[in-house]
C-alpha cells in the first residue's frame, strides 16, 4: 500500500486466489487460478476502492477495514462490547490482545507493544453466516517505507485472460 491511492493484495487461502490492484483510478482484480479478471474505474483513493470492491463488486476481503484512512473509525463504528484481554506473544513479539463484539461479526486484534504498535494478527467470526465462518491474518514483515518498484501497483492482463464485469464473478464460475 502507498497512501493516499496505491494498493496490491493478494488475497489466498479457502476462497479463490484473488490479485488486487489499484493505481491510483483504476481498480482491477483477478482469480489467479481461473484466469478471470475485472476492472472498474475511476476511483480516486483507496478508500473509495475499497468500499467498491466490497459492496457493488461483491468482493469478500475480510481484512480491508485495516486498510482504510481511519481504520479505527471503520472498526469501532457498530461495537457492542470491547475488552482488553491483555499481554500476549505474536510470533516472539510481545504484543496487547483486544476483543470486540459487534451485531453481526465477533472480532479480535493484537497490537504490537512499543513504539511500532502495529497490528500483528487480526480475527474475525462471522456470527450471522451458517456455521459461523471465521478467518486469521497474520502481518509479518511489516516495511513502513519500502522501496517499491514503479509497477507493483499497475495491473497487467495475463494472456488468454478473459475479462468480467465486476459484481458477476458468481455467475461466470457456475
Amino acid at each position: 500500500m502507498h497512501r493516499p491511492n496505491k494498493l496490491h493484495a493478494n488475497i489466498s487461502g479457502d476462497l479463490p486466489h484473488i490479485q488486487i490492484y489499484f493505481d491510483g483510478t483504476k481498480a482491477s482484480a483477478i482469480d489467479v487460478d481461473n484466469n478471470i479478471y475485472a476492472v472498474y474505474t475511476p476511483l480516486a483513493n483507496i478508500d473509495e476502492m475499497l468500499n467498491y470492491l466490497m459492496t457493488k463488486a461483491r468482493i469478500s476481503f475480510p481484512s480491508a477495514d485495516i486498510m482504510y484512512s481511519d481504520p479505527y473509525a471503520v472498526m469501532t463504528k457498530n461495537l457492542t462490547d470491547a475488552t482488553v484481554v491483555g499481554d500476549s506473544m505474536v510470533n516472539g513479539v510481545p504484543s496487547e490482545h483486544f476483543t470486540y463484539r459487534e451485531p453481526a461479526i465477533d472480532w479480535e486484534i493484537w497490537i504490537a507493544k512499543g513504539e511500532n504498535a502495529l497490528p500483528m494478527r487480526l480475527a474475525m467470526t462471522y456470527k450471522q453466516v451458517e456455521s459461523h465462518p471465521g478467518f486469521l491474518v497474520e502481518f509479518t514483515d511489516w516495511k513502513l517505507n519500502p522501496k517499491l518498484k514503479a509497477n507493483t501497483f499497475e495491473f497487467k492482463v495475463p494472456v488468454d485472460a478473459k475479462q468480467i464485469e465486476f459484481g458477476t464473478y458468481l455467475q461466470q464460475k457456475k
